[in-house]
């Protein structure tokens, strides 16, 4: 099942096709597909470390600690209650031709 509910998609992110420009999604009570689209790609054949914050009533998205995107509908964002599993593919969207590494989650 393709998620969209309070407690899904926490955070989610995926390219656009045919780009490097990510599409981050994270679920909250009263929006289950809310998120942050950077305009920024990410460029080709370079790692760039990429922080997602869900706190204090926003989503951020930093690229090499800079921020490239932001919003504020996250006022009561959704908290995992437990062990969360995290994924690199699902069957509805193409792989990416990408690395992911140093993968972690932290509770603000």
């Amino acid at each position: 099942k393709n998620c969209r509910d309070e407690g899904d998609r926490m955070p989610a992110a995926w390219f656009f096709t045919d780009t490097t420009r990510l599409h981050i999604r994270s679920g909250r009570k009263d929006g289950g597909n809310d998120g942050c689209d950077p305009t920024e790609q990410l460029p080709l054949g370079k790692a760039t470390k990429v922080d997602i914050r869900v706190a204090e009533g926003k989503m951020q998205v930093f690229y090499a600690g800079s921020k490239v995107c932001e919003t504020s509908t996250y006022g009561s964002p959704t908290v995992p209650a437990g062990t969360m599993v995290a994924y690199a593919a699902d069957p509805w969207h193409y792989a990416a031709l990408a690395t992911v590494s140093h993968l972690s989650y932290t509770r603000l």
